[in-house]
């Protein structure tokens, strides 16, 4: 097997234990690749404005992929390397459509959050456990909840929406799926039973961990990369070693090279310990 060079993880469900949760034995295997000079990137379908503090206290200090692959960028300076935003005109019909199917539905900038009162609920919230605190993204800064859905429009087009997500009736996806079709062209991605993305055509966590390997320079066969759901299989499937953690989709347990602990159980530590130290 090729020397790893690059590591690149899911954040919730694989590198988290829990909502905002780092595990301890995470950091120390993200400090100890460091050490041996591996770059570790994250790569997550959250947007920078949700995931900066976990990132930042998970130690990652390269690169990082937000918006299941539509921005990328610098965690010590925040500069985007990479940007893909939707095409503004089909924003408008995609949220009108999605209202027939969702329950739960939001779009993301590069660090804003926009959605409506009715849209919402704990599913478009982030509890921090290590502290007891709360951080809700659309009650700060960077959040927006608005009152009408031709509110949430004009506001995606403004934040040059990235990535439109929702939690739909599984019983309806062929439906919804085939309604969607007939828009425009973009990229759909599942992410878990209910849960569903779309971003610009070709955009996903595989063309970004390509990406990243093409900026370090750093061979296929030398990528490691840890998934847990649907979203990740691209980059799992092209990685020279793709890792999915215990509690994982399935589909992505049958496209990985190689089954780790459960996230709960730092499943990314050993995974790391495995191949790469």
């Amino acid at each position: 097997m090729s020397e790893i060079k690059l590591i690149v993880t899911d954040l919730d469900g694989s590198f988290l234990k829990a909502k905002n949760t780092v595990c301890e034995e995470n950091i120390a295997a993200v400090r100890a690749a460091q050490e041996k000079g591996i770059r570790v990137c994250g790569a997550t379908s959250r947007c920078w404005g949700t995931c900066k503090r976990v990132a930042e206290q998970a130690g990652f200090r390269d690169l990082f992929v937000v918006n299941n692959g539509a921005s990328i960028l610098s965690v010590p300076t925040m500069e985007r390397v990479f940007v893909a935003d939707l095409d503004p005109e089909i924003i408008e019909p995609v949220l009108r459509l999605l209202l027939r199917y969702v329950t739960n539905l939001k779009t993301q900038g590069y660090i804003e959050t926009v959605s409506t009162w009715d849209l919402v609920n704990d599913w478009n919230r982030e509890v921090c456990l290590d502290d007891g605190t709360i951080f809700d993204p659309l009650a700060s800064q960077n959040g927006f909840l608005l009152d009408t859905i031709e509110e949430v429009i004009q506001k995606s087009k403004e934040c040059h929406a990235q990535i439109i997500a929702g939690n739909m009736d599984p019983a309806r996806n062929n439906e919804m799926y085939y309604d969607l079709c007939g828009i425009g062209d973009f990229e759909l991605t599942s992410a878990g039973v209910k849960g569903i993305e779309i971003t610009p055509r070709g955009i996903n966590k595989g063309s970004a961990v390509r990406f990243l390997a093409d900026y370090y320079g750093v061979p296929r066969e030398s990528v490691l990369c840890v998934g847990d759901n649907r979203n990740d299989i691209p980059m799992v499937s092209w990685a020279g070693v793709g890792v999915c953690v215990e509690n994982g989709a399935d589909a992505l347990k049958d496209v990985a090279d190689y089954i780790t602990a459960p996230c709960y159980e730092a499943g990314f530590a050993r995974a790391v310990e495995r191949f790469a130290l």
